[in-house]
């Protein structure tokens, strides 16, 4: 059995209190944001793909069926980001049905785009569960400490593991076509 890795510092249980605070006040559609993982990300002070990779940990928790503290917190923070999403769209259907019903067509144009846009982004949490492509050049480093390092960082950690993994490949050509030589 497998440990469950603990949630990063900035999934936190205020962020999940906020997430959940927002779709309980969420009455009105205007108030709702436009691009529910983005105002997750910006709320956590992160970037969408990392909403994106702990939703993914989330979701293999909850499927795992696992059970304690650790695996509370990630199953907390995936209900509230997937209620934030449902109410979200619900709200943004409900005012398309409104502007429909008044004609206004810009208006209507605009909300549809809306919708097109949280569609996907639903279609990209339906796919976290299926993303299991990890890179394998950083698969040794620890989830906690990727968390922690900004979208470059990782770029030139991707870029530094690839380059020694070339010159490693350089040096055992090198050394088989020498040896090959010599025989």
């Amino acid at each position: 059995m497998s440990r469950t890795a603990h949630p990063p510092p900035r999934l936190t249980r205020a962020l999940c209190e906020a997430i959940e605070t927002k779709t309980e006040e969420l009455e009105d559609p205007r108030d709702a944001p436009a691009s529910p993982l983005d105002w997750v990300a910006c709320l956590a002070g992160v970037k969408r793909l990392t909403i994106r990779r702990w939703m993914r940990e989330a979701s293999a928790v909850r499927r795992s069926g696992v059970t304690g503290p650790i695996a509370s917190k990630w199953c907390r923070f995936a209900d509230a980001v997937d209620a934030l999403i449902s109410k979200t769209a619900n709200a943004t259907c409900e005012k398309v049905g409104q502007i429909a019903h008044s004609g206004d067509k810009k208006a209507l144009d605009a909300l549809l785009a809306l919708i097109k846009r949280q569609d996907r982004h639903e279609a990209e949490l339906d796919a976290v569960d299926l993303d299991v492509n990890a890179d394998e050049s950083v698969a040794h480093i620890p989830q906690e400490v990727m968390d922690r390092l900004t979208d470059e960082q990782i770029h030139a950690l991707t870029k530094a593991q690839e380059t020694l993994a070339a010159t490693n490949a350089l040096v055992e050509e090198i050394l088989t076509s020498a040896a090959d030589l010599v025989t």
